[in-house]
């Protein structure tokens, strides 16, 4: 029995590595020798069901299926078996038809084996979830959504949904995905077209394209994808997030979206989402919903004279269109939206890169300055990153608690404005290893949800050298190295990175003569504050005063912190930015610096005795503003 115990741990080893071809070679050696090895028929039919996962996951579904019935044949109570040949079937229904007699047949197999592996398992959640995930699917062919309805919803409406469904930056997305990302937003943009050319004709276009993408999500199955699996964090696919955008879409614009809900309850559930990201506008693109907005602001004239720039610039095909046209329910948006996907599709126009768009509304004519006011503002909103999700942002806080009085109030003073203020997702790490950071960096950043935050913010919040932060234990980590890991995540990839660096960048104090409120320095192995007393400055200031990388202070220098209300820095940076809505971080923080730079300082440390001040600034290679978001409504 020796070569089948090698054997089977061999392939068990290549099978957790993913190596599938390899591991279906090794266990049909040991079936080939069956016989000679005098196995049980149960120990065959266990054989025969990993020979049969490994099939399936290398896309062999025949082969898959006849392997688990054979396994079934050997032990008809091996209820993993039933599992995953219910799970072939199921996933075979997903490309068929609802009215093909093919996905009934095998949709009635998939259910059929479901019950029969939750009743030799009935405690089993996991077969208990494929069989409820496969009566939905069974249930959805009286899941249509009414052709009646959607002919009633205005056409404006309609044309909104559609833009709002597709990115139409050529990058966005997986490899895997980008040729489908590409492919969904040129039929959008065809449909654009033909409800410009012939009205009525467009409006039964745009109706079937949003019922076939509506199909799609209501028949696809996603039960290959668990929430336990090594794949499930960095390979969701993607009619999981088309689902969401649909859904979330709809539920901004006011559409009734007929029997998604279950389904999207069990994706959410599948992909660990948080309150926020289930109710909130979180998986709409925010570069659509600030076009949206562009849209609503501009006048069919405006919107009439732009298409008259974009063709003296030779883009797009000679499209007759009068103004009276525009002046017709949806016909405005249509065109506005359709010139936003044609410059896309010319590589002029992302989230980031509007400079040609503004350059087209600059040129157009104004009849009157109300339209001049109108171009003006949202030139303004162009030159924004945009900020039109909720959650706002992603806010992660690495604080060290260990040797730092006041840390629990940072923690708490950040937690309070940034989530319960500005709307940011934030994730606390207290006394964070080397470990924890490197695993931010290498999985819990890859997760697929993070792509869809408009900005992350970053704390580091501890001691500090002139090249380093000290984390716990007396470690250390590179600040340089940090930044650069932090920065690097593909997620947030044209999007605004802001690291806030609570600790001091050396031992040097910036010195003067007299005043002076107690506190401790941030340094390594230094005391700490006493007592807050109120004392400004404004006589003296420092000569080096006057990405985004905001320190606590200059290179080389000291940052204070106080014993109970703890860094100085976060204390005023957070109180700017509670009162701070709509006003660019840039800003906030030049105001930090003014602030912080007029206290003085008084310290009884060993390395550092007398009277400073602390002078903070920041670093940026922003290519737009980053406004503070609008602060949330306080409950």
């Amino acid at each position: 029995m020796e070569p089948i115990k090698n054997n089977e741990e061999k392939a068990r080893e290549l099978l957790k590595s993913r190596q599938y071809k390899e591991a279906e070679e090794l266990f049909s050696k040991v079936l080939r020798d069956a016989n000679t090895l005098q196995l049980t028929k149960e120990q065959e039919a266990l054989f025969y069901n990993d020979r049969g996962h490994c099939r399936y996951m290398q896309v062999c579904f025949d082969e898959a299926v006849e392997d688990y019935t054979l396994a079934i044949q050997l032990d008809p109570n091996l209820a993993a078996a039933y599992y995953n040949r219910g799970t072939v079937y199921y996933r075979l229904c997903a490309g068929l038809s609802q009215q093909t007699g093919g996905m009934q047949v095998d949709l009635q197999k998939a259910v059929e084996d479901f019950e029969k592996a939750c009743n030799l398992a009935p405690n089993n959640l996991e077969f208990q979830e494929g069989l409820k995930n496969c009566k939905i699917l069974c249930s959805s062919d009286n899941r249509k959504m009414d052709v009646s309805k959607l002919e009633a919803i205005p056409l404006q409406k309609l044309v909104k949904l559609l833009f709002l469904l597709d990115n139409g930056d050529k990058t966005t997305g997986t490899e895997k995905q980008q040729p489908q990302n590409i492919e969904a937003v040129q039929k959008a943009r065809d449909v654009f077209l033909s409800i410009l050319k012939d009205h009525e004709k467009g409006h039964h276009d745009i109706i079937n394209i949003l019922l076939e993408r509506y199909k799609l999500l209501i028949n696809y199955c996603n039960l290959d994808l668990r929430s336990k699996t090594e794949t499930f964090n960095t390979s969701r696919i993607k009619l999981d997030e088309d689902l969401l955008t649909f859904a979330q879409a709809c539920n901004y614009l006011g559409i009734e979206c007929q029997y998604l809900n279950e389904k999207v309850k069990m994706v959410q559930d599948d992909m660990n989402l948080n309150e926020n990201e289930r109710n909130g506008v979180f998986f709409v693109y925010a570069e659509n919903m600030l076009m949206n907005r562009i849209c609503d602001c501009l006048t069919p004239a405006l919107v009439f004279n732009l298409l008259d720039v974009v063709k003296n610039n030779s883009i797009g095909e000679d499209l007759v269109v009068t103004l009276e046209q525009l002046n017709h329910d949806g016909l405005k948006e249509t065109l506005f939206f359709y010139i936003i996907r044609l410059l896309e599709d010319n590589n002029q126009l992302n989230r980031i890169y509007t400079d040609k768009l503004i350059n087209f509304l600059e040129m157009c004519h104004q009849s009157n300055s109300v339209e001049q006011q109108t171009i003006e503002n949202v030139i303004r909103m162009l030159t924004s990153y945009p900020g039109e999700c909720q959650p706002a942002g992603l806010c992660i806080v690495f604080c060290v608690t260990e040797g730092r009085n006041g840390a629990e109030a940072e923690i708490a003073n950040i937690n309070r404005v940034f989530a319960d203020i500005l709307g940011f997702t934030v994730k606390i790490e207290r006394n964070p290893s080397e470990e924890t950071i490197e695993n931010y960096v290498n999985k819990e950043l890859q997760m697929t949800k993070y792509r869809y935050y408009d900005s992350v913010v970053y704390w580091f919040i501890s001691h500090g050298s002139e090249t380093n932060l000290i984390l716990p234990n007396d470690k250390t980590y590179e600040r340089d190295l940090f930044i650069e890991k932090f920065s690097k995540p593909k997620v947030f990839n044209k999007k605004p990175k802001i690291f806030f660096l609570a600790s001091c960048q050396g031992s040097k104090p910036i010195p003067v003569k007299f005043g002076g409120q107690p506190a401790g320095t941030d340094g390594r192995n230094r005391s700490r504050a006493n007592e807050l007393d109120d004392c400004n400055d404004i006589t003296y200031v420092y000569y080096e005063m006057d990405r985004l990388i905001a320190y606590a202070t200059l290179p080389d220098k000291l940052a204070f912190h106080r014993d109970v209300e703890g860094s100085v820095f976060v204390e005023i940076v957070c109180s700017l930015l509670e009162k701070s809505s709509e006003v660019s971080i840039t800003q906030v923080l030049e105001t930090a610096s003014r602030k912080i730079h007029c206290l003085i300082f008084k310290s009884d440390d060993n390395s550092f005795q007398g009277h400073a001040k602390q002078a903070c600034f920041y670093t940026s290679t922003f290519q737009k503003t980053f406004c503070v978001p609008t602060i949330c409504p306080q409950i």
